[in-house]
């Protein structure tokens, strides 16, 4: 129960961190929360996401991810591409998630992660705002170099719902605009 306690803690943490000079409004515009529970961002053209993952030894693992290109076909020089990347990476690393359906499509994404016992503000800002720096910076590039959609593409691709229907948040039981309708107002 403690454990528990403690991850509610971390999360409210994070969110009031992420809310800070920040007016109501902009607030529900800048954060939501997944239905799986982690909080996403919007960072300039990427979403930024936050994984908190409760360890057995007391302390939590941050994972900072952004989705890059969606349904980009997966070629032996995309993943050279990407191993060189992370040679040159100092913190986080590119990933390519298969898609389960068509095998030889995938989405590459860049994440960062670390454990910890309690939030530290700087190291989790320098963080986030380096996953979305490199997020905002390399998609265009890996889209002109091996195809796929970036998020707003993919967005707009898979014709998700415009409107503002309000949906309930399984955890919280607060209102929350639905996600997808939230990330396609952003770019209108």
């Amino acid at each position: 129960m403690e454990k528990n306690s403690e991850f509610e803690k971390l999360r409210n943490e994070i969110l009031e961190i992420l809310s800070e000079g920040k007016k109501e409004e902009e607030i529900e515009k800048f954060i939501f929360i997944h239905d799986n529970g982690e909080i996403g961002t919007f960072f300039d053209k990427s979403i930024v996401n936050i994984n908190v993952i409760n360890s057995k030894d007391n302390t939590f693992i941050i994972d900072i991810y952004a989705n890059l290109i969606f349904n980009v076909t997966i070629v032996e020089k995309l993943l050279g591409y990407l191993l060189t990347l992370n040679s040159k990476s100092l913190t986080g690393a590119f990933n390519l998630i298969v898609n389960e359906k068509e095998s030889n499509l995938g989405i590459v994404s860049f994440s960062y992660a670390f454990m910890i016992k309690s939030i530290d503000r700087e190291i989790f800002l320098k963080s986030f705002f380096t996953v979305g720096e490199i997020a905002n910076y390399y998609a265009k590039e890996i889209q002109a170099k091996f195809g796929g959609l970036t998020i707003n593409e993919y967005i707009k691709r898979e014709d998700m719902p415009a409107s503002h229907k309000k949906i309930k948040d399984k955890n919280k039981g607060e209102e929350k605009r639905e996600e997808s309708s939230k990330i396609e107002e952003i770019w209108e």
